[in-house]
């Protein structure tokens, strides 16, 4: 069996799908592989704060955006995720409704989600275009 912790959940065996070779080990269907751990974490009834990392990151959305979504501060975020303070049964149902909704096609959950993720890659690109017009300097259309 292959210990496999590229998740960030340290408790991950794969009795197959994988092949070692001498210089690593290659993973078959690996988001596959993530969709069931997420399933399975998903299933569980008690969640831990990197199982609540391994969803958020999942969903590509980061800390600051949890933060938002949840009403809490990112350093709760990270808190929980770092297991400094007890990730509370309603915040883990709440992300076990935020990641089934994010991989429901037909979900304005999944949109608002994807959304969020797209916003936050555009914060870390930030590009203004002015342009002058009679009543002064304005935003370029």
């Amino acid at each position: 069996m292959y210990h496999y912790n590229g998740s960030g959940l340290d408790y991950i065996y794969l009795e197959n799908g994988y092949e070692e070779f001498d210089d690593g080990i290659s993973i078959h269907d690996m988001d596959g592989l993530h969709k069931a751990i997420s399933k399975i974490v998903v299933d569980r009834p008690v969640m831990k704060g990197r199982e609540f990392r391994f969803l958020r990151i999942e969903m590509n959305l980061s800390q600051t955006d949890i933060a938002r979504l949840f009403g809490v501060s990112e350093s709760t975020v990270r808190n929980w995720e770092a297991n400094r303070t007890e990730l509370p049964g309603p915040a883990a149902n709440l992300m076990r409704g935020y990641y089934l909704q994010s991989i429901d096609d037909n979900s304005n959950l999944g949109e608002m989600l994807n959304r969020i993720s797209q916003l936050n890659r555009e914060i870390h690109h930030i590009e203004m275009n002015l342009e002058e017009t009679a009543d002064g300097w304005q935003l370029a259309a």
